[in-house]
């Protein structure tokens, strides 16, 4: 079985694919109800994306052109683990993860690009959106002076690569060639992956990939696409307009790549 920690937009989406291939799952959620942390919000939150470009994989968002609420939003995801007869266990908090005697965690390496500030999750007992929303950093228009400030230095919130090192992640360099099944990043290291998630943001750059395929649009091909190439069966990444969409907060379609094992 596979667990899977936080039924958010992003364990939803997680569980459906598990289930789609075949893995039995169970997710695993510390709040009474799913959507809960988006009820919590404050009354007037709105998604910044219109509900058409705001759904989940499998299940249009209701609303088309409307920025919907917090609440719906997670009236949407309930709606989604039903739809998808997502096993969910709420009122469940993970509290110790440990590998049972002779097994092991699969090593994570993490490759950056730039480096990003990193501000803590809670500033004297305080959530630091709450202490952003009370100076004003959050209503700060991009075009201002402290706007141009925090989008030029994008600061991660909570969890940093520091964190992540103490956690067993290796922090890498960001990846420049690729050699075989060789990756190569800036810094001369050299790491050999067996699977490898692609987070690269909004302006996905292939052009170092060297792979016996033409890709007419500079992209890998699409899910539905992927029989055209069958040295890559794997290779998958959003069509232009989904790799163009906006972003939820915490959440994001994103290239990535998954070749087989």
């Amino acid at each position: 079985m596979i667990l899977v920690i936080g039924a958010g937009q992003a364990g939803l989406a997680a569980g459906r694919e598990l289930r789609l291939a075949g893995h039995d799952v169970l997710l695993l959620e510390a709040h009474p109800r799913l959507g809960e942390s988006w009820r919590r919000r404050w009354d007037s939150l709105r998604l910044f994306t219109p509900a058409s470009l705001s759904a989940l994989p499998g299940l249009p968002m209701p609303g088309a052109d409307r920025y919907p609420g917090k609440d719906e939003v997670a009236d949407y995801l309930r709606a989604y683990a039903a739809h998808f007869e997502l096993p969910v266990r709420l009122g469940t908090t993970v509290s110790l993860l440990r590998p049972a005697p002779g097994a092991g965690f699969e090593a994570v390496t993490l490759s950056l690009g730039a480096r990003q500030p990193v501000l803590p999750q809670r500033v004297l007992g305080t959530d630091v959106f709450t202490w952003l929303q009370a100076l004003g950093v959050v209503r700060a228009p991009v075009t201002s002076r402290l706007g141009r400030r925090v989008r030029d230095r994008d600061p991660l919130i909570g969890l940093g690569p520091r964190g992540l090192r103490r956690m067993g992640v290796r922090v890498v360099d960001r990846v420049t060639a690729a050699d075989g099944p060789l990756l190569r990043t800036a810094d001369g290291r050299t790491v050999a992956p067996r699977s490898v998630i692609w987070a690269t943001g909004y302006r996905p750059d292939y052009r170092w990939l060297r792979v016996p395929a033409p890709w007419p649009t500079g992209c890998p091909a699409t899910v539905g696409e992927s029989a055209r190439y069958p040295a890559w069966p794997t290779w998958a990444c959003p069509s232009s307009a989904a790799a163009a969409r906006p972003c939820w907060a915490g959440w994001a379609k994103t290239p990535h790549w998954s070749p087989g094992a």
